[in-house]
């Protein structure tokens, strides 16, 4: 109405707006310039002297700069007043989350620089040269700030902005940032059908990949879809893709993000990641390190000069504040601009003199002095909301106030001092990841353990959906041992369907340990858990992990004497190797022994186990001095060809090759395994079986001195889909898949134990070939 110039019959409204939302600082502005406008100068100004005593009363603080600066216009009369209010141009932008600051507190200072160069980086992606921005600083620093003004851009020009947040909080579904933005983008233009069931497990947490599908192969055919539709997208109209704090993102987003960035690098796209360079894990290293080929624009964050500083401190405080009091504050925030707007905020509230008696050291003393100020019930909603993590559903927290007038008057307070922000109806986030850290921090143990039950059952009443929220909450609180299994399960299957099987292996070790607490009587629920913790971690790549678990859960099925569940432990772990796995030198004699035991008691009717537990003898036994390695690989492959299933006679071809090494004739016999693997993982699609023979081969023409062949393999195991998942390390210990460990099979590394091995053609040998199979092993998976 104000728009439109209809302020006088905009004011009863306004009027009962206000008195029922004393606290919202909004609702008296538009009253206050309703009246203004109306030609009621004097009920304006005492509008906003009526704001002022509820703000002062109820939360002990001032009102904020806009309330101010209005009161200081209406007193000036200021002609901009008498305007009616302009609606914001409209944007084609799809979301921004969190959504941009609206309060006008918020002000964008500096940063031109840095801004140009986005702009430069936009152009480029504009022209069809899509590329990568990466923006690092230090918490605060205002790294998501400056991403929101480049989206705010670029939509009143035209393009499709997205926003995806990598949780800083466990609980969140895996490849979350991506979920999120492709969920808005569809909801806005929907995929297909046919890349609507492709982009399923991204679309919908519900979705459940397929039962023995090729790991690798369903992996890259997902991150295909995905580049599909943004690339159809990106066809309309130029996309810029942001992902947020990527210094929290799992293993799936970051594997997304490096796939995309070669996807779309000629489309009009522009991929924009934001990080905390101080706080870099190992994952987003190697992402970095990845993303490297693609030249990314690097942007790092300084802290503000002292004038921007100034200006900053100004825009948010109303207080009077001298060069010498303003260098005083730049200097001690280092120019941090969320530690110099709490800075700022907390000298409006307790004043100059109070405030600068101590200047507190860092913004957690500020943001704890600014939460103190605040009601108890205020500081109880909040710090349960941080429990909650970044983002809180009111429901929730009205189950855990129990009161619903509470919640409100805890959000409208937070709201006023500036903690939250309302991103959508119903939810609350907090307004920087450093607020809910400071609120966590003071939380005590013991009440964390119980606001985690209570939230989790929450959640199970309002949004029974979000289970790995739920499975997170309650494996930390512990008070519900069955639902915290069982919601851990369902979430390590959602995790899966995503191949994400990190994240998987971390929600099926939690459920382990949690049947673990229930004692004797969950032994067989835990065993059956952790056979799929083993097969988790050993996909992750978490080989020495996956072994030991192994190895423990062995022994307790051996002592249940339950013989299916022993053979399903030790073939948990039958993922492709291009090496054993085992302790250089060692024979396991545990896994051997309890691998004999079961084929002894396993029936001759279920095949499909015999052939895996043969595989399993076989690749354990590899490199001993008799034959039973060989012969095992021999008869599992005889098994499995009568069977006539392509992925037991690809299993067992990988142990027959890796029993190859025990003679001259080896190399001849490691080539034909190798042809026919390629050629059956090819004509079945089994793409990590097909990346595989690609390496076998390449190993045998180095070992032939065909280098040639071998360069051609490994160029194309290199552009096999599954070489998006082999990360070459150099021990398996770092996270490397089995079939990328890069160390030769035992019987190669011991040639003082056998003199067959000493053959020129038996393996890798010593010299030049040794020298250029090692170098072509280590480059095969990049």
């Amino acid at each position: 109405m104000l728009r439109l110039g209809s302020a006088a019959e905009a004011v009863p409204d306004l009027e009962t707006h206000a008195a029922a939302n004393p606290l919202r600082e909004e609702a008296w502005r538009l009253l206050a310039l309703s009246l203004y406008r109306a030609g009621r100068q004097g009920d304006a100004l005492a509008a906003l002297r009526r704001a002022r005593a509820a703000l002062t009363e109820e939360l002990g603080v001032d009102p904020g700069p806009a309330l101010r600066r209005l009161e200081s216009d209406i007193l000036a009369q200021e002609p901009a007043l008498g305007e009616p209010e302009r609606p914001a141009p409209s944007r084609p932008a799809l979301r921004l989350a969190p959504a941009p600051r609206s309060e006008e507190g918020s002000a964008f200072v500096g940063r031109v620089q840095e801004l140009a160069r986005l702009e430069e980086a936009a152009g480029n992606a504009g022209a069809g040269r899509g590329g990568v921005v990466l923006v690092c600083g230090d918490a605060g620093m205002g790294k998501t700030a400056l991403a929101e003004r480049l989206a705010r851009d670029l939509a009143g020009r035209g393009w499709t902005c997205a926003w995806g947040t990598a949780p800083e909080t466990a609980g969140a579904p895996a490849a979350w940032p991506w979920a999120e933005l492709l969920r808005d983008l569809a909801a806005a233009v929907p995929p297909a059908g046919g890349l609507a069931g492709r982009l399923g497990p991204l679309l919908h947490d519900s979705a459940i990949g397929l039962a023995g599908a090729d790991v690798v192969t369903g992996r890259f055919r997902l991150h295909l879809a995905v580049g599909d539709y943004l690339a159809e997208l990106a066809d309309a109209a130029p996309l810029l893709l942001v992902l947020d704090d990527l210094h929290w993102a799992d293993e799936e987003t970051l594997a997304l993000l490096i796939r995309l960035a070669g996807r779309l690098r000629d489309r009009r796209v522009l991929l924009l990641a934001t990080f905390r360079q101080t706080e870099v894990p190992d994952g987003l290293a190697a992402a970095l390190a990845a993303l490297a080929r693609h030249e990314p624009a690097r942007i790092e964050l300084a802290g503000l000069s002292p004038a921007e500083v100034a200006v900053l401190v100004r825009d948010t405080c109303a207080a009077g504040l001298d060069d010498a009091e303003l260098s005083a504050i730049a200097e001690r925030t280092g120019g941090n601009p969320f530690f110099t707007r709490e800075t700022a905020r907390l000298l409006d509230a307790e004043g100059l003199p109070a405030a600068t008696r101590r200047v507190p050291a860092g913004v957690g003393d500020v943001l704890r002095r600014r939460v103190a100020r605040l009601p108890g019930p205020v500081q109880t909603v909040l710090r349960d909301a941080a429990v909650i993590g970044r983002d809180a559903d009111l429901r929730v927290l009205t189950d855990l106030a129990g009161d619903e007038e509470t919640v409100i008057d805890a959000v409208e307070a937070g709201l006023a001092a500036g903690l939250v922000t309302e991103p959508a109806p119903g939810r609350i986030r907090f307004a920087h990841a450093l607020v809910r850290d400071t609120l966590y921090a003071g939380v005590s143990r013991a009440r964390r353990t119980r606001v985690h039950g209570r939230v989790a059952a929450a959640l199970e009443r309002h949004l029974p959906g979000e289970v790995a929220a739920i499975a997170h909450h309650y494996l930390e609180s512990g008070t519900d041992p069955d639902k915290a299994v069982r919601y851990a399960r369902r979430a390590a299957a959602a995790a899966e369907a995503r191949f994400a099987h990190g994240a998987a292996a971390d929600l099926w070790v939690r459920a382990v340990e949690t049947l673990r607490s229930r004692g004797p009587e969950a032994t067989r629920d835990r065993l059956e858990a952790e056979v799929a913790a083993i097969r988790a971690s050993a996909l992750a790549g978490q080989i020495v992990d996956a072994r030991a678990r192994r190895i423990a859960a062995i022994a307790d099925a051996r002592a249940l004497g339950d013989v299916r569940l022993l053979a399903r432990i030790i073939v948990a772990f039958d993922v492709p190797t291009l090496w054993t796995s085992r302790e250089y030198g060692t024979l396991d004699l545990t896994v051997v022994e309890a691998t004999g035991e079961a084929l002894a008691s396993l029936p001759e009717t279920e095949p499909e186990s015999r052939v895996r537990l043969l595989t399993t003898l076989a690749i354990e036994s590899e490199g001993e001095q008799h034959d039973r390695g060989a012969q095992a690989a021999a008869a599992a492959l005889r098994l499995a060809r009568s069977l006539g299933a392509p992925e037991l006679i690809a299993l067992a071809l990988n142990g027959a090759y890796i029993n190859a090494y025990r003679s001259a004739e080896g190399l001849t016999e490691r080539a034909r395994f190798a042809s026919e693997l390629l050629d059956l993982a090819t004509e079945h699609d089994l793409g990590t079986y097909r990346v595989l023979a690609h390496l076998q081969l390449q190993q045998t023409g180095v070992a032939a001195l065909d280098l040639p062949a071998a360069h051609r393999h490994r160029a194309e195991g290199r552009r096999s889909p599954s070489s998006t998942g082999c990360r070459c390390s150099p021990a398996s210990r770092t996270g490397t898949p089995p079939w990328c460990a890069p160390s030769p099979p035992a019987r190669t590394r011991r040639s003082a134990r056998s003199p067959r091995s000493a053959a020129p053609s038996a393996g890798p040998g010593s010299g030049s070939a040794s020298a250029a199979w090692r170098c072509s092993a280590r480059s095969a998976c990049g």
